[in-house]
Parts: structure tokens; sequence; C-alpha cells
């Protein structure tokens, strides 16, 4: 007798939720990861780049405001290289969760940038980072994800048509 059509599928399904979950992120591998993000912003504030980019995956992805994705430790390293120096630099994790080897990290961030020949500007916003554990224990940013909270540009006003 053959199994109904979608019975393997609906058995494969029930076999994975069965299987338990893998723990939650410790409160030792928030530490870790808090600590990370530390040398991480020190490494930012010092325009230390390369030290910067070893805290990333091989495989990390970046997606920063207004431009392409950054893929891969060397593309990462090269487009920090681009950005202004900043000072009173700061990552402030809110939350971290995760499970097994994977960590997510919703925060906030603040710094003042310091353009060539502009005056100091204050900046803050949100960040989304995925981290992942290595081999070794330590924890690397995997998928890394943020944005302003200044207000977007006013739109141009419509033109008013004259006849």
């Amino acid at each position: 007798m053959r199994p109904p059509p979608g019975y393997l599928f609906v058995m494969c399904i029930a076999t994975a939720c069965a299987r338990s979950a893998p723990p939650p992120v410790s409160q030792a591998d928030a530490d870790a990861i808090r600590a990370v993000s530390n040398a991480y912003t020190d490494a930012v504030r010092d325009t230390a780049w390369t030290k910067w980019a070893s805290f990333f995956t091989d495989d990390a992805v970046i997606l920063p405001p207004n431009t392409a994705a950054q893929a891969g430790r060397a593309v990462i390293e090269r487009w920090g290289r681009t950005l202004p120096r900043f000072k009173d630099l700061r990552f402030e994790p809110i939350e971290i969760q995760g499970c097994g080897d994977l960590a997510l990290v919703r925060g906030h961030y603040s710094a003042v940038v310091m353009l060539p020949n502009e005056p100091e500007q204050a900046h803050a916003g949100k960040y989304i980072q995925m981290w992942r554990r290595q081999r070794d224990g330590s924890w690397k940013l995997y998928r890394d994800i943020w944005n302003s909270d200044q207000p977007r540009p006013a739109a141009p006003s419509p033109r008013t048509r004259s006849d």
C-alpha cells in the first residue's frame, strides 16, 4: 500500500519539530558578544580597519544605508576605509537573543561624525546584528544592518503650473 501524497513531507516536519531546540544564548555568551562589540567600537574609533574587519566572519555581509551590500571580510575592510573619523562613538546593545551558534543583537548607536572641512555632526541610529559562534567558541559578526534616526530630508514641494 502506498502512503498518501504529502505523507513523507508531514513526517519530516513532525520529526524536525520533535527534536529539542538548541539552547538559548547564555549570559556568558551575551557578555562575550558585548565584549567583542566594545573592541569593534574601539577599532572603528581608532580607524584600525584591519582589526575592525577581523570581527567579521569570512562570509559576512553588511548592509549600510544608501549603498550596496558589502560581502566578504576583505570587501568590508575596504569599505570601512572610506568612512570618516568618529568621536564619542557608542554602540549600545539593547537586546541579545538567539539559540545555538547564532545570536541576534538589536541596539542603538551614537557618534559625532568628523568630516574634513565641515562642522562636526552628531549622529544616532539603530542596528540589528547577527553574530555566529566560531569553532573556538568566539563570536563574530555574520550580518550587520543599521540606519539613522535623523529625519529624512523633506521632499521638494510640488511645482505649481503656471499657464
